[in-house]
């Protein structure tokens, strides 16, 4: 499918703040105003707490959490002269944690709870924040999170319990939505006059 003429793809880093800021100056250069931020860059990182590497947990933290901070915090200006939404992707594991899944879930809830301080402070601007909670839908991240429980060890006292969540996950990749489901979300969310500030999004059973 060929390109809108409309569209100026940018290609930003949302771990690197150069990247973050010369999308951002790229931006300044084409329009003066911005009526939307969607963060929906994620990564998942998963298994067992007490044995997880901690460069993996921060990763988590630096893309889910930092990555969304940084962007809004840069492409706040234009946002604010527009008077924007700004969306956050989450998560259903915020409402129910899947064992072995803690530091998405982390990252995740963390991600919430910036929203929230968000929206407080800058509503009074006319500037709105939601975030949406997507279930299980059709994309790679369920199968890098199948991938990331495959890495323990059958020593781990914890191998049994992660066969069990793999075979979960691979119900839930069976029965996940499709990913226009949660991209008409997003639309609503932005276009709409008075956006929900909480969406769930969940497959249809």
């Amino acid at each position: 499918m060929a390109a809108s003429p409309s569209l100026i793809p940018v290609s930003m880093d949302v771990t690197s703040r150069a990247s973050v800021a010369r999308a951002s100056e790229r931006l300044a250069g084409v329009v003066g105003h911005l009526d939307g931020v969607v963060c929906a860059a994620g990564v998942f990182a998963g298994g067992p707490l007490v044995e997880i590497a901690e460069e993996k947990v921060q990763n988590a933290l630096d893309v889910n959490v930092m990555g969304a901070f940084c962007v809004v915090r840069e492409f706040y200006p234009p946002l604010s002269a527009a008077r924007g939404r700004i969306i956050l992707i989450s998560s259903e594991s915020t409402r129910s944690v899947m064992p072995f899944t803690g530091p998405y879930s982390m990252s995740k809830s963390t991600l919430e709870a910036y929203a929230d301080s968000l929206q407080r402070e800058i509503s009074s601007l006319g500037i709105r924040v939601s975030v949406i909670q997507p279930g299980a839908f059709r994309t790679t991240l369920l199968a890098r999170a199948r991938e990331a429980l495959n890495r323990g060890t059958a020593a781990s006292p914890f191998s049994a319990p992660l066969d069990r969540a793999r075979d979960m996950l691979d119900r839930e990749s069976e029965k996940g939505m499709a990913p226009d489901r949660v991209a008409r979300l997003v639309i609503h969310a932005l276009e709409c006059a008075r956006p929900r500030p909480c969406s769930p999004c969940f497959p249809r059973r």
